[in-house]
């Protein structure tokens, strides 16, 4: 029982570390900072006893609804759950409760492109003479293509494969064919 009681412990203390992360993490990715966590307690199975002793705090109960596969509106199922919150920096239910957003709150998501329509253009022909030594089995972008969205989109900014596929998401139609293969 000793064992269990300590394994449960080191899985929970491990969740409180990487909160300690998560603000940080984010708006390195995103540009923003996340102010809280929240998750969600079974309450016929589970007290949330732990939650409440590391300081997370009881909000109320959800309605009884989950989301629907896909993402495509929710469901009613029944059972309610309690709602617990954790801030994540001192200031959070300040800012979030403030009439104005904080200033930190208003940076831009993210950095437009740092080079030019020439610059992509060049780049991407220096990428071409690179030799492609991927297996040929499921490849579906040219190699330079692929080379010359990630390192523009690290120039710009981008810090994580989602961020790069993002911004590589967000390239107009006029700068698509600087970055792919003629």
């Amino acid at each position: 029982m000793n064992r269990l009681l300590r394994r449960d412990f080191c899985r929970f203390f491990r969740t409180l570390l990487n909160l300690r992360r998560l603000s940080a993490d984010w708006q390195a990715v995103y540009g923003h900072p996340i102010a809280l966590a929240e998750t969600f307690v079974e309450a016929p199975r589970f007290t949330g006893t732990c939650y409440r002793a590391a300081n997370w705090i009881d909000v109320g109960w959800t309605r009884g609804f989950s989301r629907n596969p896909g993402g495509k509106g929710y469901a009613y199922h029944g059972q309610r759950k309690r709602i617990l919150l954790y801030p994540l920096y001192p200031q959070a239910r300040a800012d979030l409760s403030s009439f104005h957003p904080p200033v930190h709150w208003n940076l831009p998501m993210f950095p437009f492109v740092a080079l030019k329509n020439r610059q992509l253009e060049d780049l991407h022909a220096l990428l071409r003479r690179l030799p492609d030594t991927r297996k040929r089995l499921g490849l579906r972008h040219p190699f330079s293509a692929v080379l010359t969205i990630a390192i523009a989109a690290v120039l710009s900014g981008c810090k994580s494969y989602l961020a790069i596929a993002e911004w590589a998401g967000r390239l107009t139609q006029k700068r698509w064919p600087m970055v792919s293969p003629a």
